[in-house]
């Protein structure tokens, strides 16, 4: 047998090889799809085969297998910050939330941004009447960008101090919330920077912020992230500040559910009294990392 016999049928046998194993991996033509392989090594009883085509790879797609289930979730995730500069956050009230208003967005996919209003100082409300749906209107002195489902908190009201989401507008001087009316009243209203999630972003998130807050001396206060007007408590952070010492580090990192719809925004809250407070600089991300 000639070298050249030999080498034909070892050129030939490595043909058949690579010619099988591309059968058994069903690579099939690469313009057409992609192939992704879940198997156990080595391959046996179970295995997994089967194909994902393009079309399968949409938002919380399950995809049967011969023998589970699984869900392939597209990345979800939203952010927002605030880089120096900011207005102190006027403390109107002392013992209640006030939600940041001065972030402005990040990356998003598959989130909203919603920008804050106020500012710092917050929106003076000038009145608050009877409205729709057990709601009062509340009406400020100077025009903003309120959109419904925005998270806004009121201060020095009286009747009306709280969290609430906006369930519509009315021009740029007047929103809706839910409460019952007892009478009118002024104070504050702080529209919240905030993330909401649009449809197909439902799931189990990773929600973390970290900040660095300027006060005066001796105060205590703490940072803490919502979901609509529920607080997370699992994501939040608390700092002091000493008699010769002015910023402090806030950072918190939790997990928890969101649904479609739902916005994601951040509090603060001064624990030793009516102090302003100023975020100086701050980011919170949500990142999805589970159905």
């Amino acid at each position: 047998m000639t070298r050249r016999t030999i080498a034909f049928i070892v050129w030939g046998v490595l043909l058949a090889t690579s010619l099988a194993w591309a059968a058994f991996f069903d690579f099939g033509n690469p313009a057409n799809y992609d192939v992704i392989r879940i198997a156990p090594s080595p391959k046996g009883s179970a295995s997994f085969v089967g194909k994902l085509t393009t079309a399968d790879l949409t938002a919380a797609q399950t995809w049967t297998m011969p023998n589970a289930s699984g869900t392939f979730l597209i990345a979800a995730y939203g952010g927002m910050y605030q880089y120096t500069g900011a207005a102190a956050t006027a403390i109107a009230t002392a013992a209640e939330y006030y939600a940041l208003t001065q972030m402005v967005t990040g990356l998003q996919q598959g989130f909203t941004f919603i920008a804050g209003v106020g500012g710092g100082p917050g929106a003076a409300i000038s009145a608050v009447a009877d409205g729709p749906s057990a709601g009062v209107n509340i009406t400020v002195s100077a025009p903003g960008a309120w959109v419904a489902g925005q998270p806004v908190t009121l201060h020095g009201t009286t009747n009306y101090d709280g969290a609430y989401l906006i369930t519509a507008t009315n021009g740029s001087t007047t929103f809706v919330v839910t409460k019952a009316y007892v009478q009118t009243r002024t104070g504050v209203a702080r529209g919240a920077a905030a993330l909401k999630a649009n449809a197909g972003s439902a799931g189990t998130y990773e929600v973390g912020f970290t900040g660095s807050v300027l006060a005066a001396a001796s105060q205590t206060f703490h940072a803490e992230a919502n979901n609509n007007t529920t607080a997370q408590d699992n994501v939040a952070s608390k700092a002091q500040t000493s008699a010769n010492s002015f910023y402090r580090t806030l950072a918190g990192l939790g997990h928890f559910t969101i649904a479609d719809g739902d916005v994601v925004w951040m509090t603060i809250y001064n624990d030793s009294g009516a102090s302003n407070l100023t975020v100086e600089m701050i980011n919170v991300t949500v990142k999805r990392i589970g159905s």
